[in-house]
């Protein structure tokens, strides 16, 4: 199995098994923060793991290198001779400001530049509506060694429905970072014009003749909320669904089976505050017991309460997940989408592959874009070594619009 940090590159997509069950039970809904998944609320800032939490973001490297671990939904990037460096450190809640949230500062330090470099979360583009004003923050600090100034690039480059730039980048704007925590917005920021679908920002530090290094931290663009589809994030209850040999509670709204030769385990369990990450908030996990399979046929799901797709806006999928047992634990997050009766439609733009450490990690899977009519259900599956394996799952995700959404994507 590829590791975890590889970044999900040779991802292998494993068609799902489906079971027809008829049977009535009560999902509950339920948002999330962007980027910190926190069940029951919807969250009108579209970036992408703003607190800029995990490690399993991506490499873009074209002969350049980047060193350190990027954050979930992330991207470094570094080509022809650039090399860039990525170091986190964790804030305190009231570092930024009186009230601001317990975060991660990431620093980007240019060993070298070349013919481009930088980071931002285009590998998850944020959703524009036309005519909607859009202005860009950040809180950036220097990260040189001596507290020097240092210039720093924030930019906002828009696309169309097929994520081909569009030719404007009306947002951009470029700041001196200095030794105090600042909050830095786009003075002109973007009205997004017909055609224009998506975006993400960009940071690039500027060649100041020194160390060439910044800490940037909650990075934030306002627009149509961004909500949580998956039911019952939270996993609470026991009033799911059971298909064969499984044996323990189903969370309300969720489906589990072992249709095979093996059986299936669940067990709750509950997080305290602060559990997955600093200010994460209380909530109920499952860990997943598999024995004895000879086949892809155990897991969970939501597939008798499938979530639907917002045309022409980007979805993607996010977990926190760790092994059950001390190595690690080849897991199968399938978003498998689905036609407006149920019946599968063959693609799942949106599944992982993946090795999970014994650590709580935090996953963001492909971004893709929602079509007329479609909808998705998310699969756990684990890949058994043995016919034995176990995994732990908290706070699923699917990101999508939190409101209703015109077709013209006018409100």
């Amino acid at each position: 199995m590829v590791p975890i940090r590889a970044q999900f590159r040779n991802v292998r997509f494993e068609r799902c098994l489906f079971t027809v069950c008829a049977c009535v039970f009560m999902a509950l809904s339920g948002g999330t923060v962007a980027g910190t998944p926190a069940p029951d609320e919807d969250d009108p800032n579209l970036v992408p793991n703003a607190l800029l939490l995990g490690d399993t973001g991506a490499a873009g490297v074209s002969n350049g290198v980047v060193n350190g671990l990027v954050p979930t939904a992330w991207r470094a990037f570094a080509v022809d001779g650039a090399e860039v460096s990525i170091d986190s450190m964790a804030l305190p809640a009231d570092t930024l400001f009186p009230g601001s949230p317990p975060t991660t500062a990431i620093r980007i330090t240019m060993v070298a530049f070349g013919a481009a470099q930088g980071f931002d979360h285009t590998t998850h583009l944020i959703s524009l509506d036309t005519d909607r004003f859009y202005q860009p923050s950040v809180w950036v600090r220097s990260g040189n060694s001596d507290d020097s100034d240092q210039t720093l690039q924030i930019s906002m480059p828009l696309f169309d429905q097929d994520m081909n730039f569009f030719g404007r980048d009306p947002a951009a704007f470029s700041v001196q970072a200095d030794s105090s925590w600042t909050q830095v917005s786009s003075p002109t920021g973007a009205t997004v014009l017909p055609g224009e679908a998506f975006a993400h920002l960009a940071f690039r530090v500027g060649d100041d003749g020194g160390e060439n290094s910044v800490w940037i931290a909650l990075p934030e663009v306002t627009g149509r909320p961004v909500t949580n589809v998956v039911p019952n994030p939270g996993l609470q209850g026991d009033g799911g669904v059971s298909d064969g040999s499984v044996t323990g509670a189903v969370p309300d709204g969720w489906r589990a089976f072992a249709v095979g030769d093996g059986t299936l385990t669940l067990t709750p369990s509950q997080l305290v505050a602060g559990e997955l990450y600093p200010g994460s908030p209380p909530t109920r996990a499952i860990r997943m017991d598999i024995s004895g399979s000879t086949a892809f046929t155990e897991g969970l799901d939501f597939e008798l309460d499938l979530a639907a797709l917002t045309e022409g806006y980007r979805h993607w999928g996010e977990v926190w997940v760790r092994s059950g047992h001390a190595a690690d634990q080849a897991l199968s997050i399938a978003l498998p989408l689905y036609d407006e009766q149920g019946v599968f439609l063959g693609i799942q733009p949106g599944s992982m592959g993946l090795d999970v450490p014994p650590e709580w990690t935090y996953l963001a899977g492909p971004a893709f874009t929602g079509e007329p009519g479609q909808q998705v259900n998310m699969a756990f599956r684990l890949v058994t070594v043995g016919g034995e394996g176990s995994v732990v799952i908290a706070l699923p995700r699917v990101v999508a619009p939190a409101d209703e959404v015109f077709s013209d994507r006018f409100e």
